[in-house]
């Protein structure tokens, strides 16, 4: 039977992150809590923990003053320290925030749209700098109308005596983290204040963090990486941490490292498009200006971590004084507040990096690659690592609802302290996912949706259930058709690439449509056909599969999700609607 259970770790007397807060304004108030680079370089603005309690608070009496305790409220800010201030005080206030991204101008709202609705939001906050924004937004999602306005920086600043404000228990919830809905419709997660110092007690185990550690990062607050892992946790630990818009990054991921380099920054990380990204356009002669060697935990998580990323990543940037034993592949999702698997080997070894056997994969089973077999007889798995302290999980096959099997893929079952109780407003939902049930067993399970299996005490995760594709009876996982396809070709977008399923014939035989993004115009017909012929050529080595179609599309043509992960759902409906147009190659370029 396929289950694990990590020991228990040892908790701090605080119920809520709040009181957290409060402690190190009292004990460290001049200590540098958060300092944000605006333009991914420069240092824009700071503050202190003294600071940001004082300023946290004044703005709680604003909105007490104004909002129902337990009222949900809109967060429609960039990435800064405006939001963590509009956070921290919707907690002060005993109101529950619910973080969105604030689209840019001639972006969909339809995702925003659906949240307001669901949510319930009765207020909203945002900051004099993105109102101009939000007034437009307004005209676009005409449900924001409807929600009383706060600024963050209208608020009184410094200490306010004489009023007092709700203190929120372990019970309560802290936020609504809506997940980012890459197979489904997004979800309203409700995230105690319980479940979140639990997580924070698990990350700081599993991540071997003291009060030496040092924080950078550039993802989006609104996420649940970006939130609890850069903004919450390094509050949680008292110690500093450095900002940047994700935009910085994404522009310009040198800003990222040499952040790093600057600020001696000891924890950073992001998905893995992020280390690629950073192979791919940081030029060689900008590597010497790097000192990476006290990074320790270069954490990956939120998509599927490739041992080719790693081994590039390390391999470019060892002169630098990176060290692959920093390497922190994880596993988490919102649904467990964050981490769920993972563990720090800094200084002891490499992440592991299992190569398993394609076929036996494809029939749901976990094992060893012969080392005799061709490069594709093996796929390479990495190791998200053991459970987080306190984690339980089990692999169940989702036909019969009973424990896989050691060695067989089944569907990633967790409890534990951090796993949430709750979808906001949706009770089937939340009996299904969040209170799955093993036969016999009275615990209650979050079912992830991800295919994964233990091997040697560790959690491998191959995919997710819904991107399953099933040709003649093989089993195939999109994800990694997806990685062999974006990697063939310097014409194609890496992480930009979507394989799905269709009915290929009157009796219903499923084959194989793959959608890849390319990274610019094409110059010419031949060099599409260069690229895709290529392509077909790996993916008949590698799967022994010839797909009904492979198009070619212009960059922003697969939509993803917020965090950017490929909706395939979405893209598969446009592609059999004839939508999905392949892209233009340069004028007076054809043939």
């Amino acid at each position: 039977m396929e289950t694990l259970v990590a020991p228990p770790t040892s908790r701090t007397g605080e119920a809520t992150i709040l009181e957290v807060l409060l402690r190190h304004a009292a004990s460290t108030p001049d200590r540098v809590a958060f300092r944000f680079l605006a333009g991914g370089d420069v240092e824009s603005d700071s503050v202190t923990f003294g600071q940001l309690a004082d300023q946290t608070r004044a703005l709680a009496l604003s909105l007490h003053a104004s909002e129902e305790m337990g009222a949900c409220v809109l967060l429609l800010l960039d990435s800064g320290l405006a939001f963590i201030k509009a956070m921290f005080a919707c907690m002060y206030a005993g109101l529950v925030p619910v973080a969105v991204d604030l689209p840019r101008p001639n972006r969909p709202t339809d995702r925003l749209e659906a949240i307001v609705r669901h949510s319930g939001c009765r207020a909203l906050i945002t900051s004099k700098a993105d109102l101009p924004r939000v007034e437009k937004l307004i005209v676009a999602v005409p449900a924001l109308a409807a929600l009383e306005c706060h600024l963050v920086d209208t608020a009184t600043a410094g200490p306010i005596a004489g009023t007092a404000l709700p203190r929120p228990a372990a019970g309560h919830a802290a936020f609504i983290q809506y997940t980012s809905g890459s197979t489904s419709t997004p979800r309203g997660v409700v995230v105690t204040h319980g479940n979140l110092m639990s997580n924070q007690v698990q990350i700081k185990s599993a991540f071997e963090h003291d009060e030496h550690t040092k924080f950078c990062g550039w993802l989006p607050m609104f996420h649940d990486m970006g939130l609890i892992g850069n903004v919450l946790h390094p509050l949680y630990l008292g110690i500093e941490c450095t900002l940047m818009p994700p935009a910085a990054f994404v522009q310009r991921p040198l800003r990222w490292l040499d952040a790093i380099s600057r600020y001696g920054a000891t924890t950073a990380g992001g998905p893995n498009f992020a280390y690629d990204h950073c192979v791919s356009r940081i030029a060689e002669a900008e590597i010497d200006r790097l000192d990476l060697s006290g990074w320790r935990a270069a954490f990956s998580g939120a998509e599927a971590v490739r041992a080719s990323t790693l081994r590039e990543f390390a391999r470019k940037f060892a002169r630098a004084g990176f060290d692959p034993t920093a390497f922190l592949p994880c596993y988490g999702l919102a649904e467990a507040t964050l981490l769920a698997a993972g563990h720090s080997r800094f200084g002891r070894a490499e992440p592991v990096v299992l190569r398993v056997d394609r076929a036996q994969l494809e029939q749901g089973r976990l094992r060893c690659a012969d080392p005799a077999a061709g490069a594709a007889a093996g796929v390479e798995l990495v190791s998200n690592g053991p459970p987080a302290p306190d984690q339980t999980i089990f692999i169940v096959d989702p036909a019969t609802v009973q424990p896989c099997a050691a060695g067989e893929i089944g569907e990633i079952w967790l409890a534990g302290p951090n796993v949430s109780a709750r979808y906001a407003h949706d009770a089937e939902r939340t009996q299904s996912v969040l209170h799955a049930r093993l036969p016999g067993c009275e615990q209650r399970f979050v079912a992830t949706g991800d295919l994964g299996t233990l091997w040697s005490g560790e959690l491998l995760v191959v995919g997710r259930r819904k991107n399953l594709i099933i040709v003649r009876g093989r089993k195939i996982h999109a994800e990694d058709l997806e990685h062999l396809v974006g990697r063939s070709h310097e014409l194609f977008q890496r992480n930009r690439c979507a394989a799905f399923a269709v009915q290929a014939d009157a009796a219903g035989e499923e084959s194989v449509v793959i959608v890849q993004e390319a990274v610019r115009r094409p110059r010419s017909e031949a060099e599409v056909r260069q690229a895709l012929a290529g392509a077909l050529d790996l993916i008949a080595e590698h799967f022994d599969l010839v797909p009904l179609d492979m198009v070619l599309v212009l960059p922003g043509t697969i939509p993803v999700t917020t965090s950017g992960k490929i909706r395939h759902a979405p893209l598969r409906r446009a592609y059999l609607a004839g939508e999905i147009m392949p892209a233009p190659v340069r004028e007076g370029s054809a043939g």
